[in-house]
């Protein structure tokens, strides 16, 4: 049987080990993201739509100051995914402002610029988006040219696996602790519209409403976690490389869509998970699939200096550049600050367990 990963340190590589280490968001130019997404506007929409550029600062702070300053309630806002802090990110949000006409100059802050601006009729939802463009600075590398131009080039004709990145996870995969707990404890519950029609009901009695149940986050943790499983019992099970056709689950209620020996196999290596599985069978998601490889787009490189190496790549939308990155180096940052958010990116690859050599772990 596959030893199951512990950890999202510890899941088996696709192309081999990391051939360095290197120094990931020495500063915030060092990754820049710049959202794909080509927004429809109508001069008679109830939303407004703004394009924002954000220095060090997350997704979800920037969508509560253009809450406040638009005097609107903090899900009134909409946007199609989180970005890095650690980062120059540009993103477009929605306000759901109807019959309001503001001055969009009335929603600058600090730490974040607006570019441009229209009016939709949609409110904007996690993957909308096609997907981001990356720009990356790794520095410090002390790899030979040609070692890295053989690994580049394997990344952009074979792919890489597609694991969610360690910042679904939670600071020190906190995510993944909290969801134990919370399974445990038979408190891992999902159908977030019941919760809502509760809290409705609850504010038109007069009742003081209960706190935001976060159990989504930790419902996509958890599945997201279970895929790293499979995808990391797939690389370690075998040397032959995966088809572009191969997935794995995103675990819910209903039959497993894979075929029987695939479902049977995947079973077998979330067994250690199976209480986990069983609490998202009842938290209200279905059965989904996601594909196991994923391909850059636009793949360049350069060196900067001796030591200094820009990428830039498109990624669509939910997979992951720090992914791709640890099939190249392992990631070292910078000691984060006391300031810093619980969603800033990072993952750290130490172990040396390839597809086809190394520990398995």
């Amino acid at each position: 049987m596959i030893a199951a990963a512990q950890h999202p340190e510890q899941l088996a590589y696709y192309h081999g080990a990391a051939l360095a280490d290197a120094l990931f968001k020495a500063r915030p130019d060092d990754f820049v993201v710049h959202e794909q997404f080509i927004p429809t506007f109508n001069a008679a929409g109830e939303h407004l739509y703004v394009l924002v550029e954000k220095r060090e600062q997350n997704t979800q702070w920037v969508a509560a100051q253009l809450a406040q300053a638009a005097a609107i309630a903090p899900n009134a806002v909409g946007f199609c995914g989180l970005k890095d802090r650690r980062a120059v990110t540009r993103q477009w949000f929605s306000l759901h402002l109807p019959g309001r006409d503001i001055a969009v100059s009335s929603l600058a802050g600090h730490g974040y610029t607006l570019l441009e601006s229209g009016r939709g009729l949609q409110k904007l939802r996690r993957g909308d988006h096609s997907g981001n463009y990356f720009s990356v600075v790794l520095r410090q590398l002390q790899v030979a040219p040609e070692q890295l131009q053989e690994r580049l080039e394997r990344l952009d004709g074979g792919g890489f696996a597609n694991y969610f990145g360690a910042q679904r996870f939670g600071r020190d995969a906190s995510n993944l602790a909290e969801v134990e707990r919370l399974v445990t404890a038979g408190k891992l519950v999902g159908d977030r519209g019941r919760q809502r029609s509760r809290a409705r009901q609850k504010s038109r009695s007069g009742q003081r409403p209960s706190a935001v149940n976060h159990n989504g986050l930790l419902l996509s943790a958890a599945r997201s976690w279970l895929f790293n499983q499979v995808l990391h019992a797939r690389l370690s099970a075998s040397c032959e490389p995966l088809l572009t056709s191969d997935d794995g689950p995103l675990w819910g209620r209903g039959r497993s869509l894979a075929a029987p020996p695939l479902a049977a196999a995947e079973a077998q290596w979330l067994a250690p998970w199976q209480h986990w599985c069983e609490a998202l069978e009842h938290s209200g998601l279905q059965q989904q699939r996601r594909p196991l490889l994923a391909f850059p787009q636009q793949l360049q490189w350069q060196w900067l200096d001796g030591d200094t190496l820009q990428l830039s790549f498109y990624l669509a939308a939910g997979e992951y550049a720090t992914s791709l990155l640890r099939e190249l180096v392992t990631l070292r940052q910078p000691v984060p600050t006391a300031a810093a958010g619980a969603i800033d990116c990072a993952i750290v690859a130490p172990a040396n367990n390839s597809r086809c050599g190394g520990d398995k772990v």
